[in-house]
């Protein structure tokens, strides 16, 4: 007997690239259930018995694509359905990423910060977002380059775990700056500098060699410090001569070295300091 299927399911995830597991499973699970099966791939894993090997992402053309009908939601529900809004983003110049900033800025009223302030969020990638006024679109939001996904890929990389905790090895090593300040020159001067969005596939580790493990460590924090300073030091420069607060979220804001980097790169009237401070978790700001 054929079953007829009763749905459609979409699936976000990574996938095995050996097919064994993952997002493989889940189609061959929900197939069975007797439901439709749509994927939407973000990673390739490279992997054994043993353990995860390497992360690689996939490459997205600049889309965005509405989930269900909000002409039909709104009829069935008789009320007013707000829609395809990243899309709307995307056509007026934005990257498909419309609500982060909206919720950064609520999240800050509702904390009751003295603005300005700035929220800086350090996952793979780092990003900001600077209020200027509760009542008014007065904010500003962009990505600024790499955060942790150097670091992290370097660590992998070497076997020495996912992630360089508190710090602790680039701490112990010695900056290259030859290598550094070539890595630099090159971001500052890529091509689309006016670019407001990265992805980790953006950047990647292959021009340190020859250095050890603390010391390619320390370089990559440097690197990805002196970006972010130099971020920070743009496009807050015009408020120097007041003490301004940079919240910083993510998983960056644990990494002491990285934020020490930071802050001796950048103005030094900004007030640098987790957002746990003011009773909101660090680690969950972004998917809130």
């Amino acid at each position: 007997n054929r079953v007829i299927p009763k749905s459609k399911v979409l699936i976000i995830a990574g996938s095995d690239s050996s097919g064994g597991a993952g997002i493989q499973a889940d189609i061959k699970t929900i197939t069975a259930l007797g439901s439709y099966a749509m994927t939407a791939i973000t990673a390739v894993t490279v992997q054994n018995t043993t353990g995860v090997l390497s992360i690689v992402s996939i490459n997205p053309k600049k889309i965005s694509k509405q989930i269900g009908d909000g002409k039909l939601l709104s009829q069935l529900t008789q009320t007013t359905v707000v829609y395809n809004f990243r899309q709307n983003d995307i056509q007026n110049g934005g990257e498909g990423a419309p609500l982060a900033p909206i919720f950064h800025k609520a999240l800050v009223k509702q904390i009751k910060i003295e603005l300005p302030v700035c929220i800086l969020n350090i996952g793979g990638i780092s990003n900001v977002t600077i209020i200027g006024d509760y009542e008014q679109n007065h904010f500003t939001s962009r990505d600024l380059g790499p955060g942790n996904c150097l670091i992290d890929a370097w660590v992998r990389k070497n076997k020495k775990g996912n992630f360089d905790k508190d710090g602790a090895y680039a701490a112990m090593g010695k900056t290259n700056d030859l290598m550094l300040n070539q890595a630099l020159d090159n971001f500052d001067n890529r091509p689309d500098h006016n670019r407001l969005s990265f992805d980790t596939k953006d950047f990647d580790i292959n021009f340190l060699r020859g250095v050890g493990f603390e010391d390619g460590a320390a370089t990559l924090t440097d690197l990805s410090g002196g970006i972010i300073g130099a971020g920070l030091f743009s496009l807050l420069s015009d408020v120097r001569n007041k003490l301004l607060k940079v919240l910083v979220s993510g998983g960056g804001r644990k990494n002491k070295t990285l934020i020490q980097r930071i802050k001796s790169r950048t103005l030094k009237n900004l007030v640098i300091q987790p957002i746990d401070n003011y009773g909101v978790d660090g680690d969950y700001v972004e998917s809130q």
